[in-house]
Formats: structure tokens, sequence, C-alpha cells
């Protein structure tokens, strides 16, 4: 298992409120991956942080022999499915639905999918333990594992999540912390940085917070692509 340690992201802004978890609010937690097996057709990725379990789990691509008329777009292009999944004994998430079509949406983009006609993908993430945001971690490992399954895409997809609570930025926080946040982001960066997108926003800041707020996300999703990077 090999990981990225917990790091400042932004060494420029004062970084001086400590966490529970020992981390100050501009750290990032530390991120470990584990590659599971991988054939013809099925690959899989665990992903673990201080605040979060989850696996991935890629199936396809699959071939497609009966195709509708309703569907006949999709004999020319690679159709993707998403499937987030938690355990019985955890709360799923309460934007659950539309964070799947979010993810589903997201890498239909970022996949080549013209590159793979009459075919279905299968991706599925299914969450052991979370105590964060879900997304930013999600988005990582179904990149990484779209990777080494040798799907191709048009760059690896990251995304960080940021709040700002009593006006201080916080990277990466917990449940708990996002609790009563004046602001909250998540940023994702698609091919390479070329296409950088605001995910989820909600609640309002000044405009040179939300400036200092950009910035911080985009130096999270650099540190991300470079940990992912050097994992393939």
């Amino acid at each position: 298992m090999s990981g990225l340690e917990a790091m400042n992201v932004d060494s420029e802004l004062k970084s001086h409120k400590l966490r529970k978890d020992s981390r100050t609010n501009l750290d990032m937690q530390e991120i470990f991956i584990k590659k599971g097996t991988t054939t013809d057709s099925n690959t899989s990725l665990y992903l673990e942080t201080t605040h979060l379990k989850l696996l991935c789990s890629i199936n396809g691509p699959i071939y497609i022999s009966t195709i509708s008329k309703s569907k006949s777009d999709d004999a020319n292009k690679m159709n993707v499915n998403f499937n987030l999944v938690f355990p019985t004994y955890l709360d799923s998430l309460p934007n659950k639905n539309s964070l799947e079509m979010l993810l589903e949406d997201l890498f239909s983009q970022n996949i080549l999918v013209e590159k793979y006609p009459r075919t279905k993908l299968n991706i599925k993430v299914e969450v052991f333990e979370y105590n964060c945001n879900v997304l930013p971690f999600a988005v990582m490992a179904v990149s990484l594992a779209l990777a080494y399954a040798n799907i191709e895409q048009k760059g690896l997809s990251t995304c960080s999540n940021i709040i700002v609570k009593n006006g201080e930025i916080f990277v990466d926080p917990t449940s708990d912390e996002e609790n009563g946040a004046e602001f909250k982001l998540n940023f994702g960066s698609l091919v390479d940085f070329q296409e950088n997108n605001i995910f989820i926003q909600s609640g309002n800041i000044e405009n040179t917070l939300f400036k200092k707020v950009i910035g911080t996300a985009i130096k999270m999703c650099e540190a991300y692509q470079k940990f992912l990077i050097s994992k393939i």
C-alpha cells in the first residue's frame, strides 16, 4: 500500500487552527492506495484516508450485442454506468442519487467513449467508512482505476473539498467540521487542469476570500494529480 502523506496545501496562507486529528486547517488528509485484482474486464482499487475507506471496481468494457432503436446513439460510444454503495450499517449520503449522476456524467465526459463503440462500462464505488466528503476520493479512485484498466481518458480527474468556517479556510474537512460552515466548495479539475469545474458550491463569502479558496483548491488538485501520476 502506497500513499500521499498529509501535507500543507498552501504555505502562503496562515495555518494555525489545530484540528482534532492533529492536522492544521490547511493540511490535506493522508491517502493510501492499494491496487487490487486486474483481469481483461475487471479492475479494483482500494483507497483509504484518515477518515474514509472505499473500494472502486471497474467492470468492462462489455460488448453490447443488441441495441434498441431508442438507444441507437449508444452504438457509437461506450455507455458508462455508476453505482455508489454504502453498507447497511452506515447512513447513505442524503444526496447519493445526485452524486451518482454527477460522477456518471463526469466520467462519461472524461473517458474517450467514442473509442469503445457498442460497449458498456460498470463503475462501482463501495464506501466502507466515512467521516468526510466522499466525492473527492471517489473521483481519484475511479480515475486511477480506469488508468489501471487501460481505459483511455482525456486526463486524470481530481477534486478538492474546502470549507470556510468563521472566516478560516479548511481543506479536507471532516463531516463534523462541515457543520455550520458558511461556505462549501467541491472544485474539480479535468483534463490536466485545462478544464476547471466547480462541481458543488453552497453559501456566500466575499470575493477576496473566494479567490483564495479557488487558489487553494487548484493547489489541492495539483497535489492530487501528482500523486495519481506517481501511481501509474
